[in-house]
């Protein structure tokens, strides 16, 4: 399976594949989330599904003034990130 990329404004951000997710990161997430912290979930979230690169820039932009992400376009990044972590077939490792 490929990375995931995710296009906001002008710059494009890479996850990696869903068959590389070390398992306890969505579990966590969908913990963290579900114990009321979202910003700890979230963050903790895209810090580990994203390249590195795209996690400085994708951390960066939601504290800029001056070009953010948003509240309503993180949220949309993290329901289709978790929609396409959730949907590969068991056994996809290549």
């Amino acid at each position: 399976m490929d990375p995931l990329e995710f296009q906001i404004d002008e710059d494009t951000f890479t996850a990696i594949a869903p068959n590389r997710l070390p398992g306890n990161v969505l579990i966590s997430y969908v913990e963290v989330v579900g114990e009321g912290k979202v910003y700890l979930g979230h963050k903790h979230f895209f810090e580990k599904a994203l390249l590195p690169e795209s996690s400085a820039l994708f951390s960066e932009r939601l504290d800029s003034p001056e070009k953010p992400i948003n509240l309503q376009q993180m949220i949309e990044v993290a329901e289709w990130l978790v929609q396409e972590y959730s949907a590969f077939t068991v056994g996809e490792t290549k």
